[in-house]
């Protein structure tokens, strides 16, 4: 969530849409220890926190609880552990927590292991690149589709990303 600039944008797109009873669920293990809980504080000043469900955990933790827990989204927005192995991780388990059909925002496209991970989910899961912003060597953006289709890929299926 870092200074919650992204969680105010879809807060006030859930407000917008009349989706004012739905949360915003966010996953920062860093709020309190590195942005001393300003992110917090800017959502509470905004008066929309109560649109907000903060978890001050990991997404390795966070997200195989929230799926065990049956929870289902709409919308993802990605930009945490920027590492291969950890943002691959991540997809895997938005991959199973969004809806089919719905959308994954990832932020900082343009850094290899990002870039690397997303190419996995277009070539070997049906997800669908939506849209990509310019090229930029300090940021960029993806949105992606996540597949409508259940998986139904045989175990022998993979095809190199």
């Amino acid at each position: 969530m870092g200074y919650g600039i992204s969680a105010l944008f879809v807060c006030e797109g859930l407000i917008a849409e009349g989706h004012d009873a739905s949360v915003h669920v966010v996953i920062d293990p860093h709020q309190a220890t590195r942005f001393a809980n300003l992110g917090l504080q800017f959502l509470d000043e905004a008066g929309v926190a109560d649109l907000v469900e903060h978890h001050p955990e990991e997404s390795q933790i966070v997200l195989p609880r929230l799926l065990a827990a049956s929870e289902t989204f709409d919308l993802a927005f990605v930009d945490g552990n920027h590492r291969f192995e950890w943002f691959l991780v991540d997809l895997f388990f938005l991959g199973r927590l969004v809806r089919p059909g719905g959308v994954v925002f990832i932020d900082d496209y343009q850094l290899p292991a990002i870039a690397r991970a997303t190419s996995f989910f277009l070539a070997n899961r049906g997800w669908k690149l939506e849209s990509v912003s310019p090229a930029d060597d300090l940021h960029q953006w993806a949105v992606l589709r996540t597949d409508v289709e259940p998986d139904t890929r045989p175990f022998t299926h993979f095809v190199d990303f």
